[in-house]
């Protein structure tokens, strides 16, 4: 009989928490977090040294307006991201598409649980691989099959339990 202990009740519960929120947030909001923080990360590198001397001129030291200037522009990334997708989100509910919309964010919600539950798990197998609650769990062996799977021919060094 299939006996579900506490730490696969945890990653249970994760999985539905991720797919809730994408349920509810759809696939554009979903998204819109990813390319948000890979914006903000690109508009920092690129436009950094340009702000922060900005930023000196405006009396800014000269040490912080390095770290003000990554700051402002990462947040600037998110932001203009954020409108783009508000703006597609509203597009898609006025076309009728919201539905679609989802259920797809429903689908990335999951993907995204599933990354951060595999990461618990991996984490748990590493480091206390004799415990009975990680012996015993009946989540993580199919878990780190899904992982694997995605990290492709990287060997995580996942051993069996």
């Amino acid at each position: 009989m299939l006996q579900v202990n506490l730490l696969d009740t945890a990653l249970i519960i994760i999985l539905l928490f991720f797919g809730v929120k994408g349920l509810i947030r759809g696939a554009v909001q979903e998204l819109a977090g990813l390319l948000g923080f890979v914006a903000g990360v690109l508009l920092a590198r690129a436009f950094r040294a340009h702000l922060s001397g900005i930023l000196v001129s405006y009396g800014i030291s000269k040490a912080f307006s390095p770290v003000l200037a990554m700051a402002l522009l990462f947040v600037l990334g998110i932001v203009l991201v954020g409108f783009a997708a508000h703006a597609l989100r509203r597009i898609f509910e006025a076309s009728f598409a919201g539905g679609i919309d989802k259920f797809f964010g429903l689908l990335a919600g999951f993907a995204k649980g599933i990354i951060f539950a595999g990461i618990i798990g991996y984490i748990a197998i590493r480091l206390f691989p004799d415990i009975a609650l990680v012996k015993q769990s009946q989540v993580i062996p199919p878990l780190m099959r899904i992982i694997q799977a995605l990290a492709g021919s990287v060997d995580l060094h996942i051993p069996a339990i």
